[in-house]
């Protein structure tokens, strides 16, 4: 019995059994590191399945609110290298953007007030906020826009309302030849960049 039991050491300990166990071990090893790969693989590809569907949508969702259609006389001024022209242009900026895009109702100082297409219904006090320009300098630049034909202002006790000269005539919707097909837009394919139309002022 124990001669028998030796000799099962023996043949354990043989170098062929140790080189077929060495090649099982590295072979597991192998498996191990293919696993791990695909793993990984399949782990990025989900990432960037994700964060292009991520990308997508916030383009679509920063386009959706539409487009301002800025003559580029305004966009001259507002990187002039004279402060007050660049508070001219920016100034136009702020009440091209706050105009109405259609007839509504606004309220101002608890208070409602019936505002049509291309008008801002505001106060001094309002604009002097948004654009960070004095009071003084405020009024002399309004004064200068309604000068130049850009703008017209009526003043009430409570409020004031601005009208964009000539908004209808910029921001008329084109008509096209061919209508875009009811429904909601196509979603962009794999690799598609959306990129917006725009509708620049060319003079004539």
């Amino acid at each position: 019995m124990r001669s028998s039991g030796k000799a099962r050491k023996g043949s354990e300990n043989r170098p062929g059994k140790r080189l077929r166990q060495n090649r099982l071990q590295g072979q597991n090893g192998v498996r191990e590191t293919v696993s791990e790969i695909v793993c990984n693989y399949l782990l990025n590809s989900y990432i960037k399945r994700v964060i292009m569907k991520t990308t997508e949508n916030k383009t679509l969702s920063f386009f959706s609110k539409g487009f301002t259609k800025v003559p580029n006389e305004i966009l001259g001024k507002v990187y002039s290298e004279q402060p007050c022209t660049r508070m001219y242009g920016f100034l136009y900026l702020c009440l091209l953007y706050h105009a109405s895009f259609r007839d509504r109702d606004a309220m101002i100082n608890a208070q409602t007030v019936p505002c049509r297409r291309g008008e801002w219904v505001t106060s001094y006090r309002i604009i002097e906020q948004k654009t960070n320009i004095s009071r003084s300098c405020l009024r002399e630049l309004l004064e200068t826009l309604v000068e130049d034909g850009l703008i017209s202002i009526r003043r009430f006790a409570r409020f004031t309302v601005i009208t964009i000269i000539g908004y209808d005539s910029w921001f008329k919707i084109p008509v096209s030849s061919t209508p875009a097909p009811a429904g909601p837009p196509s979603p962009l394919r794999q690799g598609e960049v959306f990129i917006p139309v725009y509708t620049r002022l060319m003079e004539n």
